[in-house]
């Protein structure tokens, strides 16, 4: 999702009958947004709590996850300014990412859009971690204009750099991606995930997350398994179960 919506805008394929392409075609550009925007065409990512958003990125897995996206939409009561243009930069970016609790705001009672980054090597620079705070961000104004008609406050969207347990290779990243999914949704059932805190440096042993491969190892054996023995009691005709001459179904032998 992230690498098609990051990526660079280029000429639609829009051909004339000679082969040339026409002047049109060269400002029509197919932007990393219309490159997703069908993914949510039968979703309103709005009405969700949290948007779990795996990110690759120079070959090192990290996660991002978006709580409350909604907060952010302008009803028609409302009266802060919005951005006119989603793809601009509305307001100083420098104030709208947080690294460390000291630059925490004092919004907690304030319904907000939080963006957080999960990163297991610590490697999303501040400028790394502005440039896909913008995206996203981006990514949820064109969002609201596209599918609810609705423009968005990007004062009310904030990203958040979290400190989490790391690393001591450099293999371990997916391992550490699905460990930080799995505790944040053990964690924010109550919808107030980190609004005190962004230190999560004893989240959890980072020997957790390094033993996930043998447990996912463990757990794709068993399905397996079971997926066999299914296939084995499955019936050849799905109509009738195939019956010895006693007239009992195979099912219902093993069962005795």
């Amino acid at each position: 999702f992230y690498r098609r919506l990051s990526s660079s805008p280029v000429p639609s394929k829009i051909h004339c009958v000679d082969g040339t392409e026409p002047e049109a075609a060269v400002k029509d550009k197919i932007s990393g947004f219309d490159r997703v925007k069908s993914w949510t065409r039968k979703i309103n990512v709005f009405e969700k709590d949290y948007l779990v958003i795996p990110i690759n990125e120079s070959l090192h897995w990290f996660l991002v996850v978006i709580c409350d996206p909604g907060a952010m939409l302008l009803h028609s009561n409302d009266d802060t300014v919005e951005c006119n243009d989603a793809e601009s930069e509305c307001e100083s970016e420098s104030s709208s990412i947080i690294l460390d609790d000291r630059e925490e705001t004092s919004v907690t009672d304030i319904r907000i859009t939080r963006i957080m980054i999960f990163d297991s090597l610590g490697i999303t620079s501040r400028g790394r971690s502005m440039a896909v705070i913008r995206r996203l961000r981006s990514y949820l104004q064109l969002e609201a204009q596209d599918k609810l008609s609705m423009n968005s406050d990007s004062k009310k969207c904030i990203g958040q750099v979290v400190k989490v347990p790391q690393q001591d290779n450099f293999n371990d990243c997916g391992c550490f991606l699905l460990q930080f999914a799995e505790e944040f949704l053990k964690t924010c059932s109550d919808g107030r995930f980190l609004r005190e805190s962004l230190d999560l440096s004893d989240w959890f042993p980072s020997s957790t997350a390094q033993n996930r491969r043998e447990l996912m190892k463990q757990r794709i054996q068993q399905l397996s398994e079971d997926f066999t023995m299914r296939e084995k009691l499955r019936p050849i005709n799905d109509d009738e179960s195939i019956r010895d001459i006693s007239g009992s179904s195979d099912i219902e032998e093993i069962i005795q």
